[in-house]
């Protein structure tokens, strides 16, 4: 197995599914575990990535709260100071001009009040947006290194059938080339004293060697005589 570390390359979340980009500084973590470290990585910084906007969206909505609750503080403020004023003027005409002045200034809180709604709401849409699309990454993620593993799991079997095979190959290849030099059955082979060959042999060199021993048998027979 090829360590990771001769890989060149880093965990990258732009690229975080090609094979053998991750440099781990063990050398005993082969590419597939240097893989799916790289993965596990990669989805711990999703998720810290996720911690943050929701705090942040939780900071805007507590920025608005104060917001809400200040406006209210001023408002009573503006209608405490008005009614004091009134108990001392008797104007009518000044008294309906507060009344005016007061419906205004009404209307504008309540046309800003609106406006940062708005405005909040279309942080959280946001906010919400982007965490489904790192929802929906992290499943399509998950689902390629899941079929990657079957891949390279398919790749390592065939690699193994095919190792077998050759091994395989390699032993008959062997046990020819043995039989090649001289593969001779003697259980079949007979020689009389004669030097005459009762059974042909099942091979050149079983024929040559049959003739060297019929050979020296003749010439231990004209030695006895």
């Amino acid at each position: 197995m090829v360590a990771a570390e001769d890989y060149n390359g880093a965990c990258s979340s732009r690229n975080p599914l090609a094979a053998g980009v991750y440099r781990h500084p063990n050398k005993h973590i082969n590419i597939y575990q240097g893989h799916n470290i790289c993965a596990a990585q990669l989805l711990q910084q999703q998720q810290q990535q996720q911690q943050q906007l929701l705090q942040q969206a939780k900071q805007l909505h507590q920025q608005w709260k104060q917001k809400q609750i200040h406006k209210l503080q001023q408002q009573q403020q503006q209608q405490q100071q008005q009614q004091q004023q009134n108990t001392h003027q008797g104007d009518d005409q000044l008294q309906q001009e507060q009344q005016q002045q007061q419906q205004q200034q009404q209307q504008q809180q309540q046309e800003e009040e609106e406006e940062d709604e708005d405005e909040e709401l279309y942080i959280y849409r946001n906010l919400l947006r982007q965490l489904q699309q790192q929802e929906q990454q992290q499943q399509q993620q998950q689902q390629q290194q899941q079929q990657q593993q079957q891949q390279q799991q398919l790749q390592q079997q065939e690699q193994q059938q095919q190792q077998q095979q050759q091994q395989q190959q390699q032993q008959q290849q062997q046990e020819e080339n043995i039989c090649s030099l001289g593969c001779t059955d003697w259980d079949d082979i007979e020689i009389d004293y004669k030097g005459k060959e009762k059974n042909e042999p099942h091979s050149a060199a079983a024929a040559a060697a049959a003739a060297a021993a019929a050979a020296a048998a003749a010439g231990a027979a004209a030695a006895i005589y």
